[in-house]
């Protein structure tokens, strides 16, 4: 049985482009909401769309 739950997670964070190019950041954001997930379960469960807003 498929469970399919809408919800929602906004944090903020500091970028600091010294550490990281932001490119990166973005492709480890999309990797570890497709591959990894949150939670129990996980990978099964937990998976999410990771975006970053308001970089620019």
């Amino acid at each position: 049985m498929f469970l399919q739950s809408h919800w929602r997670l906004q944090a903020r964070g500091v970028y600091d482009p010294a550490v990281i190019n932001l490119s990166d950041l973005r492709n480890a954001a999309h990797t570890a909401g497709a591959l990894i997930g949150l939670g129990d379960g996980r990978p099964t469960y937990g998976r999410f769309v990771g975006t970053l807003d308001g970089t620019d």
